[in-house]
């Protein structure tokens, strides 16, 4: 077995696992035997709603299911360096408001 990794990840999104999130923990479901190991502290994200950023503090399998308990994770855990770019199209917003946010005035 794999240590969970991009390639990994990408596995337990497609057609062949699922996740349920909870606020406290991740439980991926195999249609087979996992080929892949979460070990506590790794770093997991996905989109299934709501999303999540988590790290793992306990991991066990039974099965074709693997429960990681997990706390909240941080972006600064993911991601040491790197750029952040903004673009605003409306070049001429109305004055008196923000040009992303139109409901907000000044």
């Amino acid at each position: 077995m794999n240590k969970l990794n991009r390639e990994s990840a990408e596995h337990c999104a497609t057609g062949d696992s699922a996740v349920t999130v909870t606020e406290s923990q991740l439980v991926f479901t195999f249609s087979d035997t996992p080929g892949v190991t979460i070990e506590v502290g790794s770093i997991l994200a996905g989109e299934t709603e709501p999303g999540y950023l988590r790290h793992a503090t306990a991991v066990s399998t039974d099965g074709n299911t693997i429960t990681v308990d997990t706390e909240n994770a941080v972006l600064t855990d993911v991601i040491q360096q790197g750029e952040f770019t903004l673009e605003i199209e409306d070049a001429e917003p109305d004055p008196g408001t923000f040009p992303m946010m139109s409901a907000l005035s000044l």
